[in-house]
């Protein structure tokens, strides 16, 4: 929504990367919504992912920033 909304100029989350890790996960949720409409555990599932994009980032922002301080 940032993005779109022109708020952010680039997307900075990135949970296509922890569908990639946990593929087998990734198409068993899916499978779940389709098969009997579990949208509640593919909501679980999607925010997870979620999250752990935003730990990533807040890890990587961390790490810039020292880096930077540094040099």
């Amino acid at each position: 929504m940032f993005f779109h909304d022109n708020v952010l100029r680039k997307p900075f989350l990135y949970p296509s990367l922890y569908f990639k890790q946990h593929r087998q996960q990734y198409y068993d949720e899916l499978n779940a919504v389709r098969a009997g409409g579990d949208y509640e555990r593919w909501t679980e599932f999607f925010a997870g992912a979620i999250r752990h994009s935003a730990e990533v980032a807040i890890k990587t922002g961390r790490r810039v920033t020292q880096a930077f301080h540094e040099d």
